[in-house]
């Protein structure tokens, strides 16, 4: 059991949600023992987790990520929560993706945009979460990674609010969209690094992710 505290108030009582999923059940609930309150699921073997916690500000809206990632043994995994507001929301995400060679649940990059999973949900000071499970979170054609690289933001899409997105935008100015330059740099030049080139690969051949739907509400 691990504790942690979050910026949310839960209601007496206990909520279980199914997930979709590919024929295994996952459910998560949340249960109060003695005025303890956890969140807690089953952890399959070959599943890593993820916990999302709803922005007070902006409930069902916005999603923070907790800062839990976790690798299924068969058995319960359970974490304590404290809280500070009337309301609050859990999402459990998960992905049948476990760390690879020496890589563990922090070190792997399970949606090959070039950050760490542990870099996602808990970035250096500075620099803004973003989704452990989608390489691209803002949706504007760019991975993740060569935006932070590059001084993009990964949480807009349009930074210049020219209505156009940014992947298909050209802030240089030399004729190739922000997305061809992405792609130029994965490979098709041999003088760009290899932490670049790593996103062409990712394009091409996508990790299939899983992530569930289950929702828990106070």
């Amino acid at each position: 059991m691990k504790r942690l505290v979050f910026m949310l108030l839960f209601l007496d009582g206990a909520a279980t949600l199914s997930a979709q999923q590919n024929g295994i059940a996952q459910d998560s609930e949340f249960v109060i023992v003695e005025g303890n309150k956890f969140l807690q699921w089953y952890g399959h073997v070959g599943r890593s987790y993820f916990v999302q916690v709803s922005d007070p500000t902006d409930h069902l809206r916005k999603w923070n990520w907790a800062p839990i990632i976790e690798s299924g043994n068969d058995a319960p995994i359970s974490h304590q929560v404290e809280s500070t507001t009337d309301k609050g929301f859990f999402r459990l995400k998960y992905t049948d993706q476990v760390p690879g060679p020496n890589e563990d649940l922090d070190t792997a990059d399970f949606d090959g945009d070039g950050i760490a999973n542990k870099d996602e949900v808990e970035p250096p000071e500075g620099i803004a979460q973003t989704d452990p499970l989608n390489p691209d979170t803002d949706g504007d054609g760019l991975f993740d990674g060569w935006e932070n690289d590059h001084g993009f933001d990964p949480n807009n899409p349009d930074e210049n609010n020219n209505g156009i997105l940014d992947g298909l935008d050209d802030n240089n100015g030399n004729g190739l969209t922000n997305e061809q330059e992405q792609a130029y740099a994965c490979g098709i030049f041999a003088a760009y690094p290899p932490i670049l080139r790593h996103h062409c690969i990712a394009t091409i051949q996508p990790p299939s992710l899983l992530s569930s739907v289950t929702t828990l509400m106070y």
